[in-house]
């Protein structure tokens, strides 16, 4: 039989040590408090302060605690709660409390990718293996994601992406991370479906949900459901102002967007209603896992770099903010791959700043990931932005796009490749998942920056397969430009309207019809 797990002292005096000694300002008092706890603890003083220090249920904040796991009141509790509040804290917690009070049981973790749950959940800061205290520190596989503890108790870690292996596993809990970036098939494989089905040991099994929150369906399900009389869903709502540690610097960058339905969602943690003409939907967002179950976890950054080598093109989208204001509009900067029929959203680098700092940064990207070329946006006065990035670096290739239509039509033909599947995300990207999810061209005049630039990346890494869109033809494989205009539907014709209009060193005392020495093309189709 496991030998039986406990803290030195109980959830009770950890409360009382917290408001005494954490929440107290008074330093006289806390000092008071510390001659009183040696009296409680004696000789085991030394032994209990350094147990505090890292005790997880001495810090957690009232609104981060559990609910007794025994009680039959509640199975399923959901933080769904704005960024930087503290929803991993809740869950590691709670995941090495029910380990600890329930020997031998079996524990499942999910999270949108293998890769994801093993960084955030188990190793990251506020993850398990951070916070499980001293004489409970778990055994851990990073290969297939396995932890156990000393009293017999296990967890395992799956990824969303692959719903079918958790068909059959039998779990006494299970904490699901930032759910709403996972993957609902809404088939026999969903995730979800397998995992609900999957809690059922024990007399009470339970679930935790920590999430930010999205206006997807299942999410919106257990929130109704958790007003209903008698439900046994437990729904907790929270904003970035609750986690009080938070410095001045990050509260005053992330209140520049008050106002907006991405601040009243990702800040203030709302659940907003579904964007029912948005082109982007949270459900057509995919992600790529590099680090599945088996693979070698040391050798995470080789895969990734021999996926990104292994890429057919490589681009860096930017939509430029010209006016150097650091209360003005962020520089859209996405850098997006193409292999095969397939997208690839690899780095958002999107930010606000000195214009001379972003496009340093613009050239790095374009270095360091080994773009073919940074395709810059020029309407509304952007022109110079080329020259500038010519100026920093004359050997980085910058190709000129303007928006002769709208951004409904620019926007749609990626979209309709989010639809069948064409576009993978290399983790998860916030800003920019929330504003194409939160724009609508029949509300909004304006797109956002982010999504911009990463419309106008794939716009240079799909020119054929916009043709595609709307036929039973397969996807082109090729980056060749139309043979005429007649191939094209009307609604795309922009897509092409800028082929000739690139800005390279290469190329800058070329006639139109000119190709370089070695007969190649300089187009933007290559």
């Amino acid at each position: 039989m496991p030998r039986k797990q406990t803290h030195p002292y109980d959830l009770k005096t950890a409360r009382w040590i917290r408001e005494q000694l954490i929440m107290q300002p008074d330093e006289d008092l806390r000092k008071q408090f510390l001659e009183q706890l040696q009296d409680v603890f004696q000789s085991r003083y030394a032994e209990i302060l350094n147990y505090i220090a890292s005790d997880y249920r001495v810090m957690l904040r009232d609104d981060q605690l559990w609910d007794d796991f025994d009680a039959d009141y509640w199975v399923g509790k959901i933080w769904s709660c704005g960024r930087a509040y503290g929803k991993t804290y809740c869950g590691a917690p709670a995941t090495i409390e029910y380990a600890m009070t329930h020997p031998d049981c079996r524990i499942g973790l999910i999270a949108p990718t293998f890769g994801m749950g093993r960084t955030n959940m188990v190793e990251g800061s506020s993850g398990i293996l951070k916070l499980s205290p001293k004489g409970f520190k778990p055994k851990y596989n990073r290969s297939d994601g396995t932890l156990t503890w000393p009293n017999g108790a296990t967890a395992k870690l799956f990824s969303a992406e692959n719903g079918d292996r958790i068909r059959g596993e039998n779990f006494h809990f299970i904490w699901a991370d930032e759910f709403c970036f996972c993957k609902f098939t809404g088939q026999d494989d969903d995730f979800w479906k397998m995992a609900k089905m999957a809690l059922r040991a024990g007399k009470h099994p339970k679930y935790i949900i920590t999430t930010s929150p999205r206006p997807i369906k299942v999410l919106r399900e257990l929130y109704e459901e958790s007003k209903k009389p008698n439900s046994k869903i437990l729904f907790k709502t929270g904003t970035t102002f609750d986690n009080y540690t938070l410095p001045d610097s990050f509260i005053e960058e992330i209140k520049k967007d008050e106002g907006t339905s991405i601040y009243n969602q990702e800040v203030l943690g709302m659940i907003l209603e579904e964007n029912l003409g948005a082109i982007f939907t949270n459900e057509n967002i995919l992600r790529i896992d590099l680090d599945g179950q088996g693979e070698d976890p040391d050798k995470y950054n080789d895969r990734v770099e021999k996926f990104i080598n292994s890429m057919d093109s490589i681009v860096v989208g930017v939509d430029p903010n010209v006016v150097e204001d650091l209360e003005s509009d962020e520089t859209g900067v996405v850098v997006c791959g193409r292999k095969g029929d397939k997208g690839y959203i690899i780095k958002d680098g999107s930010r606000r700043g000195k214009i001379s700092d972003i496009y340093k940064e613009v050239v790095r990207l374009y270095h360091f990931y080994r773009a073919d070329s940074i395709v810059v946006e020029t309407n509304n006065g952007g022109d110079f932005i080329p020259t500038a990035i010519f100026n920093i670096d004359p050997m980085v290739v910058v190709e000129k796009v303007f928006a002769s239509r709208g951004k409904r039509s620019r926007a749609e033909p990626i979209g309709l490749l989010y639809e069948r599947q064409k576009i993978y995300h290399m983790g998860i990207f916030r800003d920019l998942e929330a504003q194409m999810t939160d724009y609508n061209p029949q509300v909004h005049s304006k797109s956002p920056d982010r999504m911009d630039a990463m419309v106008w990346a794939f716009t240079k890494l799909f020119p054929a397969a916009m043709r595609g869109l709307f036929s039973n033809e397969s996807v082109e494989q090729t980056y060749r430009k139309p043979k005429n205009e007649n191939e094209l539907n009307d609604l795309y014709e922009e897509l092409y309207s800028q082929t000739n209009d690139t800005y390279s060193p290469y190329n800058l005392y070329l006639d139109e019809d000119s190709s370089g020495e070695d007969g190649g093309d300089y187009s933007v189709y290559g």
